[in-house]
Order: structure tokens, then C-alpha cells, then sequence
């Protein structure tokens, strides 16, 4: 067994050569040791993983992410673990602060904001791309955020779970280890390309049902699937999963991403009426998610409603006068309409 280092940065692939190659050189002066597990890779990953050093194990796809994970976390040395995918990046101005986390004792679980950019508005809390992350979206107009627990201590009892949006929380439930949130930024920009997007399509689906049939009240995995069957157009299915869905929450007025989907289905099941319902809700209890702005107008340009369309742009443009996809929007209604306010 290699000498045991500070800090283990543990990955799983299929067939991502190119970006595990990228992956490994860009954060190889924060790790000690990579564990990669390969997972049934029919392109060079495990060859690209070995020449970057990588410490490399096999381990059979049994459509389980946790388990998958897990079979890496057993092999890995490091007093401490750091868990990336191949999508995904940290800017190397924040390599300091996790080196400095590391240096310290191993006794508590870190939370990283994931950026996950996307070329459009999508998702609950979507934010437009800042100038802090531009050299890192590729090329993504915006994104919506998580905060999952990606640093942690290399410890038995710390052990994913769940086949897919596997999480350690459980684990850390029964322990008493403390989880402290970091403001580092991890960027992921695997929903960009239109191969990133079907293969996640193509492996996440039959998961999320997976899921739901096992967790029927996660509100996160009820959307997730709702999303992909409206991918596939089937509007009418995803419409009642996330209407029982959000029977199921105690509060389902704060799921703001479940909420602006449905509206999205809605829209295009030509339930307009009730799409801006709902849409003048989630408004009312969460003015400051940009993408309510968005979706508002977009909805009444939708339904032929100019003078609304302008009343809900005047509003977004006022809590958001920097967005550029408001500016855009704003292209498409008559420019008196604004006054001088508006005037660029």
C-alpha cells in the first residue's frame, strides 16, 4: 500500500478520456493520491488515469453510483477525500484554502457551491454567468447551484449512498462528525454538450425511477425524473408526478425548481392560465430567483399579453438591471414602452 498522504482526490468514469486527462493535470498540485474507478470505460480512461499516476481499480456498472463510489473511498489513503467527476473544476486561486482545510486536523465535512452551467434558464435558483466565471462556464449563460458535501474525512462509517444523487449525509447522521460550509466554487459544465446532456439522459432515467420507487417522498428525485420525461415529451406523466409530488412536501410553496418545471409544462401543455398562476405564486414567495422574472415574461409573450410582459420585465429589470437575458427579452417589446430608465 503507498505511503498514506495528506488528501485523496476520488473520481469515477466511463468513457470521459479527455476530460479525466484534464481533470487530473489541473488539480495535480492539490492532491497527494487519485483513486480512479472505472466503471466499464471502453475508450483510453483507464490508460489516461495511469499515466497521470492515478492509482486505478475496475469495478462493474450495477447502476448504482454509491456503490461505485464507495468502492473507491476502500481504496483510498489519504487522511482526507476530496470528491470530483470528471466535468468539473476548481479554480486554482481557491487550491490555497482547501490546502489550508487539509492541513488541519480531519474531523469535519466541507461543502463545496457547485456551479451547474447550463446555455439557457433552467432550474430553481438560476443565475446568470459573473465575470469571476467566465473563464471557467464554457461558454454557459448561467447556472443553478448545490452545496453537496464534497470534502470529507477518510473514515469507515463516511459512506455514500442512494443509487443516484448519492449523498454521505446519512452516514454522517449516525456520526458525529460536523459539517462546516465552504464558499469554494466547483464549476461543472457537463450539461453544455449535447452528448454530456443525452448520456446523462440515457444513464440518469431508468435511475431516477429507480429512485422514486424507493423514495417516493424525495421531492429532488421526483423532479429530477419529471425533467427527463418532459425532455421526452411526455408532459402529461411528468405534469401528475410532480402534482403528487408536491402533495407529498410540507411546505411545497418552497420548492421553487419543482414549482417553475411545472409551470414549464404547463406552458407547454397550453395551460397557460394555469401555468401563471402558479408562476405569480412562486413570484410572490421568491422575488429574488431571477429565472421567476424570466419565466413570467416569456410566459406572457406566450399568451399575447404585451402590456404584462412589460409590467413583470419593468420589475425583473429593477432587482436585476445587469441580467443580460432581461436585456434580451427586452428586445422584443417596443422600446417606448420603458421611458428613459431603461434607456443603455
Amino acid at each position: 500500500m503507498p505511503e498514506r498522504g495528506n488528501l485523496t482526490l476520488a473520481v469515477i468514469v466511463k468513457d470521459e478520456a479527455d476530460l479525466l486527462d484534464g481533470l487530473l493535470h489541473h488539480h495535480r498540485h492539490l492532491y497527494d493520491e487519485a483513486v480512479v474507478v472505472d466503471t466499464g470505460s471502453r475508450d483510453d480512461s483507464r490508460l489516461v488515469a495511469l499515466k497521470a499516476g492515478a492509482r486505478v481499480f475496475e469495478y462493474p456498472w450495477h447502476d448504482d453510483f454509491a456503490a461505485a463510489r464507495n468502492h473507491g473511498l476502500q481504496q483510498s489513503t489519504g487522511h482526507w477525500i476530496l470528491q470530483l467527476d470528471c466535468d468539473e473544476r476548481i479554480d486554482p486561486d481557491d487550491f490555497a484554502e482547501i490546502l489550508g482545510m487539509v492541513r488541519k486536523p480531519a474531523e469535519h465535512c466541507h461543502t463545496f457551491i457547485i456551479h451547474n452551467y447550463t446555455e439557457t434558464a433552467e432550474g430553481g435558483a438560476w443565475c446568470e454567468t459573473g465575470t469571476k466565471d467566465r473563464p471557467w462556464c464554457g461558454g454557459g449563460a448561467g447556472y443553478w447551484k448545490t452545496q453537496p458535501i464534497r470534502l470529507f474525512p477518510n473514515r469507515h462509517q463516511l459512506r455514500f449512498s442512494g443509487v443516484i444523487h448519492e449523498n454521505i449525509i446519512d452516514d454522517l447522521n449516525k456520526s458525529t462528525t460536523p459539517i462546516l460550509q465552504s464558499n469554494i466554487v466547483i464549476h461543472h459544465t457537463g450539461l453544455l454538450s449535447k452528448s454530456g446532456r443525452l448520456r446523462r439522459e440515457k444513464l440518469y432515467g431508468p435511475l431516477l425511477m429507480k429512485k422514486v420507487r424507493s423514495a417516493p417522498h424525495d421531492i429532488r428525485a421526483i423532479t429530477e425524473l419529471a425533467r427527463y420525461l418532459a425532455g421526452k415529451n411526455e408532459l402529461v406523466v411528468a405534469e401528475r408526478l410532480i402534482a403528487q409530488g408536491l402533495k407529498l412536501v410540507l411546505n411545497p410553496d418552497k420548492e421553487v425548481q419543482t414549482n417553475l418545471l411545472m409551470v414549464e409544462i404547463q406552458t407547454r401543455l397550453g395551460k397557460l392560465n394555469l401555468a401563471m398562476l402558479r408562476l405569480e405564486k412562486t413570484i410572490k414567495n421568491h422575488p429574488d430567483q431571477l429565472l421567476c422574472w424570466i419565466q413570467a415574461v416569456v410566459l406572457c409573450l406566450a399568451s399575447g399579453n404585451q402590456v404584462k410582459a412589460k409590467a413583470y420585465l419593468r420589475q425583473g429589470r429593477q432587482l436585476f438591471p445587469l441580467s443580460p437575458v432581461l436585456r434580451q427579452l427586452e428586445s422584443r417589446l417596443p422600446e417606448e414602452s420603458f421611458g428613459k430608465s431603461f434607456a443603455n
